[in-house]
């Protein structure tokens, strides 16, 4: 089992976000918008992996493309999620604070009856030339999906997953996650601005 060099995850976040050229600005007003602290827990050396984050979401996933993904998923599997969930328009943009990110494809916000109010996102995950060119491992975790967790205050909590394989457990009718790495990027002091 190869093992990343602790610092990668943040290194391949940064450079993702900095080499795709999309920018979080919009003509609309967005659906909401959240500002954390980005914290890889396997960066090493204090404040190495940490940098600021913006997620906008333009508008939310309607119904019917949740029950499209789901389908997909269920149905044809992952290479062919990836494949359809590349033609989407964005719903949204992931970004370090002050500068370029990229596209978020699907979104959707839960209201749960404890007052929570709970965020997926996933896109197709930005990878660079080199990492195609070498085809390692990590080319088999092609999504990259973000879990927000916020109180009716705008406080709460989140984690990146960057490099993420999904599938569906059949017979619970559950997503399973797997991460490349050891722990996904930590979202610090999460708040929702609007």
């Amino acid at each position: 089992m190869s093992r990343l060099h602790p610092g990668f995850l943040a290194v391949v976040l940064t450079a993702a976000l900095a080499l795709s050229g999309v920018t979080t600005s919009s003509a609309q007003q967005p659906a909401a918008r959240y500002s954390a602290v980005a914290v890889d827990m396997l960066s090493p050396g204090a404040g190495a992996g940490t940098f600021p984050v913006n997620i906008v979401i333009n508008r939310w996933s309607t119904q019917e493309e949740e029950d499209r993904l789901v389908a997909i998923l269920l149905e044809q599997g992952p290479d062919a999620l990836l494949t359809a969930m590349q033609k989407w328009p964005p719903v949204g943009s992931v970004a370090p604070t002050g500068g370029v990110g990229f596209d978020i494809r699907f979104a959707v916000l839960t209201h749960r009856d404890n007052g929570l109010d709970e965020v997926m996102a996933l896109t197709d995950r930005p990878m660079s030339f080199l990492e195609r060119r070498a085809a390692g491992r990590s080319t088999d975790y092609p999504f990259t999906l973000i879990q927000m967790q916020t109180k009716p205050s705008g406080d709460g909590e989140g984690q990146i997953s960057i490099a993420a394989r999904l599938r569906i457990d059949k017979v619970n009718r559950t997503l399973v996650i797997d991460n490349f790495t050891d722990q996904p990027i930590m979202l610090r002091g999460l708040k929702r601005e609007q």
